[in-house]
């Protein structure tokens, strides 16, 4: 909206809007036209650190997971944890025709079958780990050296006797699983009773440990990289503020490489873009069942900057941005600044220009 605003004796043309990022206002002084009238206060520029944020929602989550829960043979699906069970090793995921699949700790997913005979390698050792973790195998003097002898199959005759499994010396493929650590069952995938095939997912899960996952537009991740700082508030009974900082950005449906920030696509179309956070100070009863987030970017971190409200700055008609400066004797006069950094959740800008300097008056609506 055009408005004639008088300065000094000279009538000069202001456009004045709200926008998303500058929170600028319609009016910014008598006009004795319009008879529109805006109280008006003085603020004086301030100088220190502006952190230019940005404000987005997300969920909190179990950290995504490589290897899923799948049966690894064919059965009816006989019993599953309620989603937001956590499974810890020696603890089953599921059970096929009442037989479990017991959860073990390890980066090596299991790809074959324990038994006498085996070939050496490091998912026996990956397993010999776990059975002397859950202590089985030290009075058998058990090894963690890859190779399956007797103590490994006195240790696994111990171990499948106190999980439920069929008591025996050797595991068959698919009774256990290996995931890093404990998880977390976010969903079943199956109902109770299904007959499942080799390769069926039967429970969804993820890791217990948190993570934030927010889905972006292209101009609000323009800024965002890797190890972006963010700040969290977290809604529960009672509001949690955690901090954390970007671990990943998801490339773009066009292709646009993630890591080092995110943007719009070369022809200008926007997209959505997935920014995935971690947690550095999460609380170990923190629920990782989809809660929502109000989170916090901190995009930029500006020193010794000149700091003014938002909605002190005016938009001019031919394009820039001014403040009106307090001359004293009710009198006032436009000052040509540049806008720098903005912190939407603070409401304030910086602003850069000759003339500009700590403890300018300048005007900005009550």
């Amino acid at each position: 909206m055009l408005r004639r605003v008088q300065f000094a004796g000279l009538g000069i043309l202001v456009l004045t809007f709200a926008t998303i990022a500058l929170f600028l206002i319609t009016s910014r002084t008598d006009d004795s036209r319009s008879g529109v009238s805006v109280s008006l206060r003085d603020v004086a520029v301030a100088s220190g650190t502006l952190t230019e944020k940005v404000q987005a929602a997300g969920t909190v989550q179990g950290k995504a997971l490589e290897v899923q829960a799948t049966a690894e043979q064919s059965g009816i699906v006989t019993w599953m944890p309620s989603a937001g069970t956590v499974v810890s090793r020696g603890q089953p995921i599921f059970r096929l025709d009442n037989q479990p699949v017991v959860l073990l700790y390890g980066m090596i997913p299991v790809w074959r079958g324990f038994a006498s005979g085996m070939s050496p390698g490091p998912d026996i050792a990956q397993l010999e780990t776990n059975l002397l973790s859950l202590g089985y195998g030290q009075s058998v003097g058990l090894k963690t050296d890859g190779t399956y002898t007797a103590a490994d199959a006195r240790a696994i005759t111990a171990f499948t006797q106190s999980v439920g499994l069929v008591a025996s010396s050797q595991l068959g493929f698919g009774t256990i699983l290996f995931e890093p650590g404990p998880i977390v069952i976010t969903g079943h995938s199956v109902v109770l009773g299904s007959r499942v095939g080799a390769g069926t997912q039967v429970v969804q899960v993820a890791s217990t440990t948190p993570e934030v996952v927010a889905e972006l537009s292209a101009a609000q991740a323009a800024d965002i990289a890797v190890n972006t700082p963010a700040t969290f508030l977290i809604g529960t009974t009672k509001s949690v503020n955690l901090n954390g900082r970007v671990s990943s950005i998801s490339p773009s449906a066009q292709g646009n490489p993630a890591g080092s920030g995110a943007s719009s696509s070369a022809n200008g179309s926007s997209q959505n873009i997935q920014v995935t956070i971690e947690i550095t100070d999460a609380p170990p009863d923190l629920p990782l069942r989809s809660q929502p987030v109000l989170i916090q970017f901190q995009t930029k971190v500006v020193p010794s900057a000149y700091i003014v409200p938002i909605t002190a700055l005016i938009a001019l008609v031919g394009g820039g941005y001014a403040l009106q400066v307090d001359d004293g004797n009710g009198k006032s006069h436009l000052l040509a600044v540049t806008v720098g950094a903005i912190d939407e959740t603070d409401g304030v800008a910086q602003v850069t220009g000759v003339g500009v300097r700590q403890g300018l008056m300048v005007k900005a609506p009550m």
